[in-house]
């Protein structure tokens, strides 16, 4: 019996065909909408994939971490980095970044997916404040020479906000004073003491200036917050080591140089590749 030539040239088109999805091809997922990828990550000098830092936030009896992890090196240069915390409701941001940190792409997903929702990046806002000359500024016994910075706001009702912020000197950049002015009612808040300090963070002593505060509502004092600022900037930029407004506290936990994704594409044994071409992640 002679066969049709017609069959026996499709059943060999059918053998030489690829299969339609590769057996460990991910399935593709609808852009999320609702969530944006930060513009930037701050990248810290000498930042290598295993970079780890934690922030714990205890509020009564409820507590939240929040995970910042170098996962791997992106094609083209840049990192890898994951995000895990409240934020997305359990869910793992996968941001990859360019060698300055500006986001090139970025998807979520339940830690352990093997496939991440793209997600936009948000717009860089443009600066706001504007500065408006240096001032001597005393507080806390000291004489601070300080950056007098102002923002303005009409929406949705007029705000002006002031900040007093140390020009120069290894105190460069903290905030001394600030004053809010909305509606007839003045915010101000303080510095009230300053000094030397240190904060363990696991097997890590990190020097700080410890600082307390004080906020005034039309010249009506609230109970004081303080403050462990970290003298140098920690992984991803981070300096407040540590923070207590009284009704809750939030510090950093953990600086580590080991951490993993927690994604299985990377958290097995492939740290030093992750996508970063533009394409949907993972690939």
């Amino acid at each position: 019996m002679r066969r049709r030539p017609c069959a026996a040239l499709c059943a060999a088109l059918l053998l030489l065909a690829p299969p339609l999805l590769a057996q460990d091809e991910p399935p593709r997922l609808a852009p999320r909408d609702d969530i944006q990828a930060p513009p930037r990550v701050a990248l810290h000098p000498d930042a290598r994939v295993g970079d780890t830092l934690e922030r714990t936030s205890r509020q009564r009896d409820v507590v939240t971490r929040e995970r910042t992890t170098i996962v791997g090196r992106a094609e083209r240069g840049g990192f890898v980095i994951e995000r895990t915390g409240p934020a997305w409701g359990g869910m793992a941001m996968r941001i990859v970044v360019e060698p300055d940190g500006r986001t090139r792409e970025a998807g979520v997903g339940m830690p352990g997916d093997r496939a991440l929702a793209p997600v936009a990046i948000a717009t860089e806002p443009p600066p706001r404040e504007r500065a408006a000359g240096r001032e001597e500024v005393t507080a806390a016994g000291r004489t601070l020479r300080c950056d007098r910075l102002v923002m303005d706001e009409q929406d949705p009702i007029p705000l002006r906000t002031t900040r007093w912020v140390v020009a120069e000197g290894p105190l460069a950049g903290l905030v001394v004073a600030q004053e809010s002015q909305v509606a007839g009612r003045t915010t101000r808040v303080e510095l009230v003491s300053l000094e030397e300090a240190s904060r363990k963070v696991g097997d890590v002593t990190v020097p700080c200036v410890h600082v307390v505060r004080r906020t005034l509502l039309d010249g009506v004092p609230s109970p004081p917050v303080e403050e462990w600022v970290a003298t140098r900037p920690l992984l991803f930029g981070e300096t407040l080591v540590e923070l207590d407004n009284g009704l809750g506290i939030t510090r950093i936990t953990a600086i580590a140089h080991d951490g993993r994704s927690v994604f299985p594409d990377l958290a097995g044994g492939r740290p030093g590749h992750a996508p970063g071409d533009g394409s949907p992640i993972p690939r």
